[in-house]
């Protein structure tokens, strides 16, 4: 019997990742070969618990955080981790919980700042090499100053694309020589979100080298 695929598992469980978002369409690409694996994912914004239920069937192996500020919410064999993105002492407590993780995704606030803030502490402290990090609903980046979200109101800064969209002179730092702090991999803007790959050890080591062709920078 074949495995059930991310778009049936997502359907059953009735997350709009699937049934709105469709986020199976290329969320597999990058999360296929962990699914047998004995890995450790967080997912920041549970509210129903809908999307966990999805991620621990089709990661069935896997060790599950979710993180929510909402102190009412529990889930069904998973670690829930009542904590605010917007506050800094929260995501650092997030970072202790969780340890290091193969998978992480933000589906919190949608906050543009916090989106930004929490992806520089995680990626940086809880993501593995070799992992991936996806920040969905990246459509609040677009809307107007005075918008609210959750409670919170945009405002004209909207670091996260500014951040991302320059992301190739970290990526291509052997041309560049921009210092990749982050050991960023890849970058990949899909519909509504970010997919970010954390160097695994082989690419720390490939994207380091000195460049043959250093005299023609």
């Amino acid at each position: 019997m074949s495995e059930k695929s991310m778009y049936e598992i997502g359907i059953k469980t009735n997350t709009d990742k699937i049934y709105h978002h469709r986020y199976d369409r290329f969320y597999p690409i990058f999360l296929e070969r962990f699914r047998n694996l004995e890995i450790s994912m967080c997912e920041l914004g549970v509210y129903n618990c809908e999307s966990v239920k999805m991620w621990k069937e089709y990661f069935p192996k896997a060790k599950i955080f979710g993180v929510d500020n909402d102190e009412t919410i529990k889930c069904e064999h998973i670690d829930v981790i009542h904590a605010d993105q917007s506050k800094d002492e929260d995501v650092e407590k997030i970072v202790k919980k969780i340890g290091k993780c193969d998978f992480i995704i933000d589906d919190a606030t949608h906050y543009p700042q916090y989106q930004y803030k929490t992806f520089l502490k995680l990626f940086d402290k809880s993501l593995k090499h070799g992992g991936v990090y996806i920040i969905e609903d990246i459509e609040c980046n677009y809307w107007r100053n005075g918008t609210n979200i959750y409670g919170y109101v945009l405002n004209e800064e909207r670091p996260l694309f500014d951040f991302f969209e320059k992301c190739h002179n970290l990526i291509n730092q052997e041309f560049t020589k921009k210092e990749n702090n982050l050991e960023i991999s890849t970058v990949t803007f899909a519909h509504n979100c970010i997919i970010i790959t954390k160097r695994n050890e082989e690419e720390m080591v490939i994207c380091k080298k000195n460049y043959r062709f250093e005299s023609n920078l």
